[in-house]
C-alpha cells in the first residue's frame, strides 16, 4: 500500500512539473491558468489553490481580479489633483473604487489572507495604484493585521510622489523590506531620506534590502533590534559612515560594485556577521585587499562567520607574481563554524596536500568550499588523495571547487585511494585540474572511483586532457566535454543502483556499463555536430 498524499503535496507534486516563468497572476502562465482551472472544479481544491496562486501578488492584481475599480487616464501636461507626476507606461492610474459590499469584502480577504510576499506597485504592468484605491485595502474589516494576516515582505518596485505614505501601513505589518525602484536614476539622492522617514517606526524589521542608502539610514538601521538580514547595493557619500552596532544582523550582502568600498564598510562595523557576501562589478579583490579583509574579520572577538564569499562578473583580472597560500586564508581557520567559503582570486593559487587537511581539519561543518583563481597557469596541486581525505574529515561537504592533480589510474581498484570509504553528500565538484587519463580505460577508471566514493555525486567539472595528451584522446573524448561524459556515466551508475542493478562500483559489468554511457554521449554529440 502507498502511504496517502495530503492534498497540498498532491498539488506540490502535480505543478511542480509544470513550468512558470512568471511571478505574478496578471501574467497568467500554463502553471497558473492550469492551477485556476483546477481549483474551479471542486472546493476542495479551491483553497490550496488560492494559496499556491496568491502567495506572491502585487497590488495591482488584486484590483485586476477581485475589485471593481475606475481607471483615471492623465495625458502629458493635463491636471494632476492627486500629485502623481511622474507618468507609468501607460500613464493610467487606478484610482476610484466602488463601494464593496459585506460578501465582497468577505470574498477579497479570502484571497489576500493567502498573501505573503506583496509588491507595490506592478513595475511589469506599469500601472501604479493611487493613495485612494489603497484605501479600500486599508479599510477591510480588521485592517492590515485581518486582511493580510500572512503578510511578511513588501516590495517597492516603484516610487512615485507621496507614494511611501499610503505604503506605511503595509509595511508596518511587513518584516522584511525591499526597495528596488526602476523609476530612480536622476533621483538616487532624494531616496534615503525618505526611506528614512519610513523606517522610524518599524523597530520589528528583520530584513531590509535597498538600491540607494546614505549613512543616516545605515546608522538608523544599525540601531534595530531584530534585523538580521541586510542587502545594500549603493551607499552614497560613504566616507562619513558612522560606526555600526546592527545587535542583531547575521547575513549581510553588499553589492557595491567596488571592493574598497565593502572593505571600508566591514571596517565600520562593530563586529562581523556570520554570513558575509560580497559582490563587485569593477574586479577581483586583489590578494592584498582579501588579506586585509580577512585579517579584519579574524579580529572580531565575538564573530562567529559560518559563510563568507565574494563574487565577480571580472574574469580579466590577472595578477602572476603572486600566490594565494594556506598563510592567505589562515585568519579565518579559528572559525570552526564555517559552512561556506566562496572566494576567488586574481593570482596563483598554491595549496598542497598538508594544506587540504589543515582546512579540512579546522573547517568540519564545510558544506561549500570554492577556492578559484583567474590566472590560468598550473601551480602545485593536491593529489586526488587528499580530496578523498577532505571528505572524511567534512562529512555535510555539499560542492567543492579546488584544483586538483589526477594522475594515471589505469588498473587502481575503485576502492584503493579512498579505503573503501564512501561521502554520500558531495554533489558537485570542480576540480579545475588536467588530468594525464589519456585513454578511455584510465577515464572509465576515474568515473568509477569517483561513483564510488561519492554515490551521490551529479556534476564533475573542469577535469581537461593536458595538452601534449589532447590529439593522443581526440578520439574518446573532446577537451572541452570530458566532464559531460563524466557526468553522464555517473547518471547510469546511480540509476542503476536505485534499479538495484548493481550494489557497488567494482566489476567488469560496471566499466561495461560506463562505456556504454561513453557511447551514447558521443552518439548524441555526432548527431548534434550532424544537425548543425
Amino acid at each position: 500500500m502507498h502511504q496517502a498524499l495530503a492534498l497540498h503535496e498532491i498539488l506540490q507534486d502535480i505543478f511542480g512539473h509544470l513550468g512558470d516563468w512568471t511571478e505574478f497572476v496578471t501574467y497568467p502562465s500554463e502553471r497558473k491558468r492550469t492551477l485556476a482551472s483546477l481549483a474551479r472544479t471542486c472546493k476542495a481544491f479551491t483553497k490550496p489553490a488560492i494559496e499556491e496562486l496568491w502567495h506572491m501578488m502585487d497590488a495591482v492584481g488584486i484590483f485586476q481580479n477581485l475589485i471593481p475599480h475606475r481607471r483615471i487616464m492623465r495625458w502629458p501636461g493635463g491636471p494632476d489633483p492627486l500629485g502623481w507626476s511622474v507618468p507609468s507606461q501607460m500613464q493610467v492610474w487606478i484610482h476610484d473604487i466602488k463601494p464593496l459590499s459585506i460578501a465582497e469584502q468577505a470574498r477579497l480577504m479570502s484571497y489576500t489572507s493567502c498573501i505573503k510576499r506583496l509588491f507595490l506597485p506592478s513595475i511589469r504592468s506599469g500601472l501604479p495604484v493611487a493613495a485612494p484605491a489603497l484605501q479600500v485595502l486599508l479599510s477591510l474589516p480588521g485592517g492590515v493585521e485581518q486582511a493580510f494576516p500572512r503578510l511578511k515582505e513588501i516590495s517597492v518596485l516603484d516610487i512615485f510622489p507621496g507614494a511611501l505614505t499610503s505604503y506605511e501601513p503595509f509595511m508596518q505589518h511587513a518584516t522584511s523590506l525591499n526597495f528596488q525602484p526602476s523609476n530612480i536614476d536622476k533621483g538616487a539622492s532624494l531616496l534615503p531620506p525618505s526611506i528614512s522617514q519610513v523606517l522610524r517606526p518599524l523597530h520589528h524589521l528583520r530584513s531590509f534590502s535597498c538600491e540607494y542608502v546614505d549613512p543616516p539610514t545605515l546608522l538608523h538601521l544599525s540601531q534595530l533590534p531584530f534585523l538580521t538580514n541586510l542587502c545594500n547595493q549603493n551607499v552614497l557619500d560613504i566616507a562619513s559612515t558612522p560606526v555600526l552596532v546592527f545587535p542583531a544582523l547575521q547575513s549581510l550582502e553588499l553589492d557595491l560594485r567596488d571592493f574598497a568600498q565593502s572593505l571600508f564598510l566591514v571596517k565600520r562595523l562593530a563586529w562581523c556577521p556570520s554570513s558575509l557576501h560580497i559582490f563587485t562589478l569593477n574586479c577581483v579583490p586583489s590578494l592584498f585587499d582579501s588579506e586585509e579583509m580577512f585579517s579584519i574579520i579574524s579580529k572580531h572577538p565575538a564573530a562567529d562567520l559560518r559563510s563568507l564569499s565574494a563574487m565577480s562578473f571580472d574574469d580579466s583580472s590577472v595578477d602572476l607574481n603572486t600566490s594565494m597560500t594556506l598563510d592567505t586564508i589562515k585568519p579565518l581557520l579559528r572559525f570552526s563554524n564555517m559552512r561556506v567559503f566562496n572566494w576567488c582570486f586574481p593570482c596563483l593559487v598554491d595549496l598542497g596536500d598538508s594544506d587540504i587537511l589543515a582546512i579540512a581539519h579546522a573547517w568540519p561543518n564545510l558544506r561549500r568550499l570554492c577556492i578559484s583563481s583567474n590566472a590560468r597557469a598550473d601551480t602545485h596541486k593536491p593529489r586526488i588523495e587528499s580530496l578523498f581525505a577532505m571528505a572524511q574529515q567534512c562529512p555535510y561537504l555539499e560542492h567543492l571547487m579546488l584544483s586538483f592533480a589526477i594522475s594515471e589510474l589505469n588498473d587502481i581498484p575503485p576502492d584503493h585511494l579512498a579505503d573503501g570509504f564512501t561521502h554520500s553528500q558531495l554533489r558537485s565538484l570542480h576540480s579545475t585540474c588536467a588530468t594525464s587519463c589519456a585513454d578511455e580505460d584510465e577515464l572509465v577508471t576515474l568515473t568509477i572511483i569517483l561513483g564510488q566514493v561519492f554515490p551521490g555525486l551529479g556534476y564533475v567539472g573542469g577535469i581537461n586532457i593536458e595538452e601534449p595528451l589532447r590529439q593522443v584522446a581526440a578520439d574518446v573524448v573532446s577537451d572541452s566535454s570530458t566532464g559531460v561524459y563524466i557526468n553522464a556515466a555517473l547518471g547510469t551508475l546511480r540509476q542503476a543502483r536505485v534499479d538495484g542493478k548493481i550494489r557497488s562500483c567494482a566489476g567488469e559489468g560496471v566499466r561495461r556499463m560506463v562505456r556504454g554511457a561513453f557511447e551514447r554521449m558521443r552518439g548524441g554529440c555526432q548527431t548534434a555536430e550532424n544537425v548543425v
